[in-house]
């Protein structure tokens, strides 16, 4: 966490407003465009957006050596952390985990945004073993003909895929006697899957999950509007929530 110093510092950017005084506390760096999936909701990639997205768009990947001197030039302003994602999925950049190594071995805190549906036994262990603070699974879908609808052309049985992959990792953890990476799968709320958010709790739970959070979908100025929700769409989400809050309170 930013010291005090470093929080009056940038309170003093903020009143003089022509220079700053402090560094990002947090950074997000997109390693790759590349992506194996078209989320309906993805900025980049969903065929609702942009029906000619490419799938491997010309720019590709962050470069490594950059990579190496943005940390060292992030690390001179005070950063803590860095949250590595893309607008394509991360685990498709060939080489991720020297990029992880480069901001565990200049002492940021790592976090890694996935949708998880590359991760196999070696990379797993590679998981458990490369220092990672916390990955974060994208995963919108409890069902696998929800997931055909939020990932179009995609295998609903990938759905499997992204869930044996987190119980990979639970089990390469379990053998390393590691704590890290804590997992956290997320999943962006829509008329698709709003009726599934105790699915995706009960998900969490059996693929040992460390937490699990939701966001309702940015409807991108209106072009998604068709998959927002309705208000009483959205009175049925919170009470699910609610009643999940406590359910998973008293299983504690």
């Amino acid at each position: 966490m930013p010291g005090l110093q470093e929080k009056l510092n940038l309170l003093r950017g903020l009143l003089d407003g022509e220079a700053a005084y402090a560094g990002p506390f947090a950074v997000t760096v997109d390693v790759t465009r590349r992506c194996n999936l078209r989320c309906i909701g993805c900025t980049v990639h969903s065929p609702l957006l942009n029906p000619q997205a490419l799938t491997n768009p010309p720019v590709q990947d962050f470069d490594a050596g950059m990579f190496e001197e943005l940390c060292r030039e992030l690390r001179t302003m005070g950063t803590r952390s860095l949250l590595v994602c893309g607008d394509g999925e991360p685990f498709l950049h060939p080489r991720l985990f020297d990029l992880i190594g480069l901001a565990k071995g200049s002492g940021f805190r790592t976090v890694l945004i996935t949708n998880g549906t590359l991760i196999d036994e070696t990379k797993a262990a590679a998981l458990a073993a490369s220092g990672l603070d916390l990955l974060r699974v994208s995963l919108w879908a409890g069902a696998p003909e929800e997931y055909e609808k939020i990932y179009p052309g995609t295998n609903p049985a990938w759905l499997d895929r992204v869930r044996n992959g987190l119980r990979l990792l639970a089990s390469a953890k379990g053998a390393h006697r590691k704590t890290k990476p804590e997992v956290m799968l997320h999943a962006v709320i829509n008329r698709h899957n709003f009726g599934s958010v105790g699915s995706l709790v009960d998900a969490a739970l059996e693929d040992r999950a460390d937490a699990i959070s939701f966001s309702p979908l940015h409807t991108a100025s209106g072009q998604l509007s068709s998959l927002g929700l309705s208000p009483e769409d959205e009175k049925e989400v919170l009470a699910s929530l609610a009643a999940l809050k406590e359910r998973l309170r008293s299983s504690v």
